[in-house]
Parts: structure tokens; sequence; C-alpha cells
């Protein structure tokens, strides 16, 4: 949505966001997704309520949270969104502000 925004911003041109769109399709297989299941929507609701973020924001900050806790690897939290990435800290997680 945020690619979408700019466009129709015009923050960037149309080409630049079909560019940016095969970039992020090209590099969908080096991330992991989570399953959205009834605990990780009740952790969202959770996480709206206290940080007053968006749901589909607490939906992703929900999913990154569970990956912390089942993974032996760095998670780093990426969002182009100031209020979400202060939330993102806040619970303790690494987070870097996009764009």
């Amino acid at each position: 949505s945020a690619l979408s925004r700019k466009r129709r911003q015009e923050s960037i041109t149309s080409e630049h966001h079909t560019k940016l769109l095969e970039d992020f399709e090209d590099d969908w297989g080096r991330f992991t997704s989570v399953d959205v299941s009834a605990q990780l929507v009740r952790q969202a609701a959770s996480l709206a309520d206290n940080y007053g973020v968006r749901a589909l924001d607490a939906v992703h900050l929900a999913s990154a949270t569970f990956m912390v806790d089942v993974s032996d690897s760095t998670v780093t939290f990426v969002c182009a969104d100031r209020a979400l990435h202060q939330a993102a800290k806040a619970v303790g997680l690494e987070a870097m502000l996009v764009g």
C-alpha cells in the first residue's frame, strides 16, 4: 500500500512503481511469512489497543514478536510508519524505519 500511495501522490512514476513491485516479488522468497492464527489476532488487537497502531500494522507487529519468540535468527522489524516504528521499539523489537 505504501508504494501505491506514493504512486497516487506522484512521489514515484508508474514505471518506478512497477519496477519496485517486481523487485518485491523477486525478493519474496527471502522473507519468512507467518500464518494468521486466532492467537496472533488476539495479540494484534492488544497491540493496537496499547500502542494505537492500525489493524494491519498491529498484525505486522504481532507477527514480528511471534518470530522473535520462535526463531533463533535475528528478527529486524522494517516499516515506513513512524508510529509503528515507535511501537516496535516499545515492545523490544530491533526496528528499522525506511522511506
